[in-house]
């Protein structure tokens, strides 16, 4: 009887431990926002957590994000915007939000969309006073720097359209941020790359609705570094010395996803986020501490379901680019994301782009390139 209260006590000053350790933890400091109004459309926004707030992650309702402790935004059109917060403190990571209300649209938001004469295309049109540069951003993946632009959507569904104007307004420069809706009722029947023996090639065409999915071949000597040449078309000449299946980099990364190819809304899937990373963008964007030449295996967020643009330019051997919409891009990551497609087969899939040695290097005065080779899986 002695012995078992012993026991007993024992067990419960261990529970009363585990209990007091517990309650010694601090708790996440609760995140706090200030918020200061400078004109109708303007408005500052500071991380003010009261345990210093360490990393920020804002999200402006929708329009922009920010990573800065105290960030200035500009909201070009009206309505209700929700502001989160996500704070790092010393006790953890705590998220707070407010809402800020804009009354007064400015003329830089001002765009307007109409039906274009062919069916399936829709004209662009912005004029804004002061501006310094525009950008139009579609939900498809297509980029332009400019103001007006007509834009060839041929699946039914509904596309954003997004306005990025840079401009002198109320005596600064401000960046104005604002979308619209684009509403197509219809496929066209008549989509060019219906036919397109490249764009079949890719994604397999209607006829595989789930798409065709690639993987990248680990064999040596049929991928790999070299100068860059037009029109090579002696692809095996860029190679690694062994094959890369044995290259942690690469059999943990690349070689163990896989790439979906969606013809019907150009989507491009991968399997997951895990890519193959250049030693020095891991360094710069991912506090890694690689050693040059040693590229890493990752995950990274940005490798996700993305639009696509597959586009014929004239452009080294077959004339085709291929370009990933939201900062994607495919098994490999050097801050890149348009690549040639130098070669493709119903079977093999050869991707090439001009590369260099770090994030803050100039790709357009590197002769070099990288050439990916992936084949259909089986």
């Amino acid at each position: 009887m002695k012995k078992d209260l012993i026991i007993i006590s024992v067990a419960l000053l261990a529970v009363f431990s585990c209990k007091k350790k517990t309650h010694d933890l601090p708790s996440p400091e609760a995140a706090q926002i200030k918020t200061t109004q400078l004109d109708e459309n303007s408005f500052v926004f500071e991380n003010v957590t009261p345990t210093g707030g360490g990393a920020s992650k804002w999200d402006f309702g929708g329009i922009v994000s920010s990573i800065k402790q105290k960030d200035t935004v500009f909201f070009g059109s009206v309505g209700t915007y929700d502001i989160k917060l996500t704070s790092n403190s010393k006790g953890g990571i705590s998220s707070t939000s407010t809402q800020v209300t804009v009354v007064k649209s400015s003329p830089l938001s001002d765009f307007t969309i109409s039906k274009a004469a062919s069916k399936n295309s829709f004209v662009i049109n912005s004029s804004t006073p002061g501006n310094i540069s525009y950008r139009i951003e579609y939900s498809n993946g297509e980029i332009l720097n400019t103001d007006k632009d007509t834009v060839y959507l041929p699946w039914q569904g509904q596309y954003t359209a997004t306005l990025t104007v840079k401009a002198n307004y109320g005596g600064r420069v401000v960046t104005s941020i604002s979308k619209q809706t684009i509403d197509v009722a219809s496929d066209d029947s008549n989509n060019p790359m219906l036919t397109d023996p490249v764009y079949l090639k890719l994604t397999g065409g209607l006829a595989q609705p789930n798409g065709k999915t690639w993987v990248m071949s680990p064999t040596a000597k049929l991928s790999g570094v070299g100068p860059y040449i037009p029109n090579a078309i002696n692809l095996d000449y860029y190679n690694y010395p062994t094959g890369y299946d044995g290259d942690a980099a690469w059999k943990n990364g690349a070689l163990q996803n896989e790439y979906t190819f969606v013809m019907k809304g150009y989507q491009y899937i991968p399997k997951n986020n895990t890519v193959t990373m250049h030693w020095a963008f891991a360094n710069e964007y991912f506090n890694q501490n690689q050693a040059q030449y040693s590229d890493i295996a990752l995950p990274d967020p940005k490798h996700a379901q993305a639009p696509f643009v597959l586009r014929n330019e004239n452009i080294g051997v077959t004339g085709y680019t291929l370009k990933f919409g939201n900062e994607s891009y495919i098994a490999y990551f050097d801050g890149r994301y348009n690549y040639e497609i130098a070669k493709i087969t119903n079977d093999s899939l050869w991707i090439r782009h001009k590369y260099s040695d770090g994030p803050k290097d100039d790709p357009a005065k590197d002769g070099n390139q990288r050439v990916l080779l992936f084949t259909v899986k089986k």
